[in-house]
């Protein structure tokens, strides 16, 4: 047999090993659907929160892993088919104590920040490369006179968020909409735009994105 061969085999048989195991640990706590790829080493959670990761989702062995960080009343759901690389980068979602962060089918993760105190939505097949940070919140006072800020974030379907893309509390990105590298989002962007810039300003209109990669 080629030991390359031998070697796939042998290391996807540890990995089902290590899979099981996880999945026991965090049985009550984190739902793994039907067809799920996990790298075992790849995935950690903490927390006393929940969550769902749907059918067919697929967690990349590589450099930096996927993070859960949850707090007492918390939901993290990644739709059916979600897929979290990291290559250059960890995935870090945060939800606090009764937030739901949810991420749409068929969305690719690619080492970014989102963390949620109310409600984070990202809709199907988004692509959020890596250095993205997405909050709900601004994580706290600026001063002993302010109160916390908290606005739940929407992201619509078919979005692509480049490299380093900062999305502020509050803010709302129509469906079919690609925002610029290193840009930040504060406030509402409609569908069907390439938007870029900080400011953010809308560059030009574009048709669906829904046959993109």
């Amino acid at each position: 047999m080629d030991f390359n061969l031998w070697f796939l085999r042998a290391a996807w048989a540890y990995n089902r090993v290590r899979f099981r195991l996880l999945e026991r640990a965090l049985r009550g706590r984190v739902e793994f659907g039907e067809g799920c790829d996990v790298w075992a080493g790849s995935f950690a959670f903490q927390g006393p929160g929940r969550a769902v990761i749907g059918d067919g989702c697929v967690i990349e062995r590589g450099l930096f892993p996927l993070c859960f960080e949850t707090e007492a009343g918390a939901l993290i759901e990644l739709g059916a088919g979600v897929w979290a690389r990291g290559k250059y980068r960890p995935n870090l979602l945060t939800a606090h104590a009764g937030a739901r962060l949810e991420v749409g089918p068929g969305s690719l993760l690619n080492g970014c920040i989102i963390s949620a105190r109310q409600q984070v939505e990202i809709g199907a097949r988004a692509m959020i490369s890596w250095g993205v940070t997405i909050l709900d919140s601004n994580q706290h006072p600026i001063d002993n006179d302010e109160e916390l800020k908290v606005k739940p974030v929407r992201i619509g379907d078919h979005v692509l968020l480049a490299a380093g893309v900062i999305v502020l509390p509050g803010s709302s990105i129509g469906s079919h909409t690609v925002i610029g590298a290193g840009s930040l989002v504060a406030g509402e962007v409609p569908d069907h735009v390439v938007a870029a810039g900080n400011p953010l300003r809308v560059i030009r209109k574009i048709g669906d994105r829904d046959r993109r990669p």
